[in-house]
């Protein structure tokens, strides 16, 4: 199936894009898209931490990755928490 993935922010200065789709298994997690993410864009690896991922505007937390089946036309919004002050 194809996911398009769009970049916000940091996220999208680290990736050098702003979207880009990706090729998955049916079967596949978003943990399986996120690792297919951070293999293609090395700079993203430094900001592991601090990503977020966004399915369908829903904020999906990390020990919920691993257990959400991405679905045909799911929107993925990926990003980086900066906090501050």
């Amino acid at each position: 199936m194809e996911i398009t993935v769009q970049y916000q922010g940091l996220a999208a200065r680290q990736s050098g894009c702003e979207r880009e789709t990706f090729i998955l298994p049916q079967t596949a997690t978003a943990t399986d898209l996120l690792q297919q993410v951070l293999a293609r864009h090395e700079p993203l690896q430094r900001s592991r931490r601090a990503l977020f991922m966004a399915v369908n505007s829903k904020i999906l937390p990390a020990p919920a990755r691993q257990e959400y089946r991405l679905k045909p036309g799911d929107q993925v919004i990926i990003s980086i928490k900066i906090i501050g002050g």
